[in-house]
């Protein structure tokens, strides 16, 4: 995660929905790869609550996300963020600017 992150503007909190399925495991992976960027940035990101959406359950959420998952959402601006992403993507995407906060590359 090349990327030098600056502090963010004093957001406390993103809550994030990811659309998934059980037992998809790409989704493992973007839920892994979020925590290793909550790790590598601790001072920098905003607390990220994530509430998992089983989209299995929901006939328009399986028709609008069926093949496109794991997709992450931030639920302030509903902006989605779909896979492949990396660390430096999903960084970006928890502090885009709609969150106030920046990134330097």
């Amino acid at each position: 995660m090349g990327d030098n992150i600056m502090k963010n503007d004093g957001i406390q909190r993103v809550e994030l929905r990811l659309y998934s399925t059980p037992g998809c495991h790409l989704c493992e992976l973007a839920l892994a790869l979020l925590a290793e960027v909550r790790r590598a940035y601790p001072d920098t990101l905003p607390d990220i609550e994530v509430c998992e959406i089983d989209i299995a359950q929901d006939d328009a959420l399986m028709a609008r996300y069926g093949v496109r998952i794991p997709v992450l959402q931030r639920c302030n601006d509903d902006a989605e963020l779909y896979w492949p992403f990396d660390g430096a993507i999903l960084a970006r995407f928890l502090l885009a600017p709609e969150n106030k906060a920046s990134i330097e590359q």
